[in-house]
């Protein structure tokens, strides 16, 4: 393993005053630097300070304005890793970001993806973890409320060789302040259901489970100095007080209080057994500097982490709801409060692409209808699984496990109605895939207007179902990629891999198949043989080869869309309606490969029309 010396600064920032931050985070920085840091971390927000106030909707900068160039010039002129957190405008949308620049210039940005509490207010959410390949190892980055959340950890273990938390979190323990300052009510330390709520005790233990879950150190580098701020919609802390202190605010002032408390502060350096090397108080400034050892351990030792949202226990429920709660009113909250002129609130160009995507869906739709029958295998197989669902084989064209069963309650309407909602599944899963994988209007265009969705239109079978498994936990979205397994399974081997092989991955899956022997016999003897029909598609088994090739990059890679592209090459059937899926994965990332795919069904389908008469 790696030796490297390594820096946490705990420092309070002035809000608003960016310079005067930057000139105190440049003395501490150069004292770690002095002392031999290597990398050294900043709090969040350290150059612009934290409150909850409209100011957030015009602190955000540019990644090259002034605490972008700052974190890269200071990396370059002392020759050290740096990480520093400030609000970032990118692509119009505020973000909190922490900015990791290395002496050599280069830039890796991470979007805070859990925006705490009122930070929702004013800051979108990231989507993505975000890993540094630098000189020094692979590098991690969570900020601030990240920490306590599950999917973090998991995107980060096993990948990682170090991780970085800058924080900028109040400590909640104060006092609700009228106008000119008066005391109206004191908040202390609070309980639920007889469980302390310690945002600190949260922090320590999260931070504990994060290295023990990855085997890295962590650095953790956190704000000290006083938080104090107004609380827009300020309700939720008035039901932590005593009735009458609550009682009291009301009358006096509602909840347009103002909050002060601590900063967090507690800054600290574990090493990768969740042991301490170094830590600070609460409510002083320091440069914490310790040696630590990267590199992540081998597979066979890492946990199992938890399946909920939540790394630790203890944070009650009510917190992540107010959390979701506020992130729902953002949207609204920044464009009722911006000052910023009213032609930037225009429609966004890719809503207008999507409709315009969408309009020519329904066109398509239209024509489809005119040229033929919408939804053959809809009518004449999974509409009457209403009726032979204690022996759903009788149906001639049923090819599927029973567990299909109870995923169509819309068999049991009307067949009409039926057939509708099963071709907009078919559709809403497709457009939300594409919006999984950032596909963009183009990708939507090319599914759309292929002859493959013409014919899952024309068809209206199932093929959502598989689909829908990239969208849930691969745990649960087993049982539903096996309804289906030769459209996209080989996506299925990354999961595995993804999930460090755990047998506990596979028991809904088995559940389920238990259940269905149980119900229904030995039920894959009454499957009828399809590789024979003039509609396979699969290159078997001539394309076998290239397949397995496929699969091995995939797993090599963990590359989801390239081991579900592998699978048509792998079965020895697959119908053109079920490529449509294939291809809309493919679509998001491999876009010049799916165009080739597009042309050339295009050019086959107008040969064959021709060639049958039909054109």
């Amino acid at each position: 393993m790696t030796d490297l010396r390594v820096a946490a600064i705990q420092t309070d920032a002035r809000v608003g005053e960016v310079e005067f931050n930057l000139a105190h985070a440049t003395e501490l920085v150069g004292q770690a630097a002095t002392q031999g840091a290597q990398l050294v971390v900043l709090p969040e927000l350290f150059s612009t300070g934290y409150e909850y106030t409209d100011s957030n909707l015009y602190l955000p900068e540019p990644l090259s304005g002034l605490s972008g160039t700052w974190i890269v010039e200071t990396a370059d002129r002392l020759g050290i890793h740096l990480v520093g957190s400030f609000p970032a405008k990118i692509e119009g949308k505020a973000y909190i970001v922490a900015m990791l620049a290395s002496p050599d210039g280069k830039q890796w940005v991470y979007r805070k993806k859990h925006v705490a509490l009122w930070e929702n207010l004013y800051f979108e959410r990231g989507s993505e973890p975000m890993i540094a390949n630098t000189e020094l190892g692979r590098i991690g980055i969570m900020i601030c409320w990240d920490q306590v959340f599950t999917d973090l950890a998991r995107a980060y273990q096993g990948r990682v060789d170090l991780l970085c938390i800058p924080s900028s979190s109040p400590s909640w323990v104060g006092t609700m302040e009228g106008n000119e300052g008066r005391a109206l009510g004191r908040l202390g330390r609070q309980c639920t259901l007889g469980r302390r709520i310690d945002g600190v005790d949260w922090f320590e233990r999260a931070q504990v489970a994060h290295t023990r879950s990855a085997g890295v150190p962590l650095i953790y580098a956190s704000r000290s100095g006083e938080f104090h701020s107004t609380i827009p919609y300020g309700w939720p802390l008035l039901t932590t007080l005593k009735p009458t202190e609550a009682i009291h605010v009301l009358r006096s002032i509602g909840t347009k209080y103002t909050f002060r408390c601590p900063m967090q502060g507690h800054s600290c350096i574990l090493d990768a057994r969740g042991q301490t090397l170094i830590v600070t108080g609460q409510a002083s400034e320091e440069v914490l500097v310790a040696n630590v050892q990267l590199g992540a351990p081998g597979l066979a030792s890492e946990p199992q982490l938890p399946t909920g949202r939540a790394l630790i226990p203890g944070i009650p429920r009510f917190v992540l709801l107010l959390d979701d709660s506020l992130f729902a009113q953002g949207w609204w909250y920044r464009q009722r409060h911006s000052k910023e002129p009213v032609a930037s609130l225009r429609v966004p160009r890719s809503l207008l692409r999507i409709a315009f995507v969408l309009l020519i869906l329904a066109i398509f739709t239209a024509l489809l209808q005119l040229m033929y029958p919408v939804g053959v295998d809809w009518r004449y197989t999974f509409s009457r699984v209403d009726e032979y669902w204690r022996d759903p084989y009788v149906i001639g064209a049923f090819t599927s496990p029973p567990w299909l069963i109870p995923l169509l309650p819309h068999a049991w309407l009307p067949t009409d109605w039926g057939n509708t909602i099963n071709f907009a599944l078919n559709t809403l899963v497709i457009l939300a895939v594409v919006r999984r994988y950032k596909g963009g209007w183009q990708t939507l265009l090319l599914i759309f207007t292929s002859p493959l969705f013409f014919d899952l239109a024309r068809t209206n079978n199932v093929d959502w179902i598989p689909l829908l498994s990239v969208l849930i936990p691969p745990m649960w979205g087993l049982p539903l990629l096996a309804v289906k397994p030769h459209t996209i399974g080989g996506i299925a081997l990354v999961w595995w891999k993804q999930r460090r092989f755990r047998p506990s991955m596979l028991a809904p899956f088995v559940i389920v198949l238990s259940l269905s022997l149980v119900f229904y016999g030995i039920w894959f003897l009454n499957l009828k043989q399809v590789e024979n029909t003039m509609w396979n598609f699969a290159p078997w088994p001539y394309g076998i080869p290239l397949g397995m090739y496929m699969l091995y990059r995939a797993y090599r890679s963990e590359d989801e869309i390239l081991a579900a592209a592998s699978t048509p090459f792998l079965t020895p059937y697959i119908a053109p309606y079920s490529l449509t899926i294939v291809l809309a994965l493919v679509g998001c990332k491999y876009r010049r490969e799916a165009f080739l795919v597009y042309a050339g069904f295009w050019i086959y389908f107008v040969v064959e029309a021709r060639r049958m008469a039909l054109m």
